[in-house]
């Protein structure tokens, strides 16, 4: 997420052609620790769910 004011932020995501699998993207820190990520390579989908965090 980039800050974009006081009270809003937006998405930000870019694109990368890494040459192996196909285009690549870099979705950042924020989504990193807020989400957890399954990726089905075969269906070429991705799916995303709020991640729970437990103290240590």
């Amino acid at each position: 997420m980039q800050l974009c004011g006081s009270d809003k932020c937006a998405v930000a995501f870019y694109g990368y052609d890494s040459g192996g699998f196909g285009p690549a993207w870099f979705l950042g820190d924020p989504l990193i620790r807020t989400y957890y990520k399954i990726y089905a390579i075969g269906q070429k989908r991705i799916g995303l769910a709020m991640a729970i965090h437990s103290e240590m």
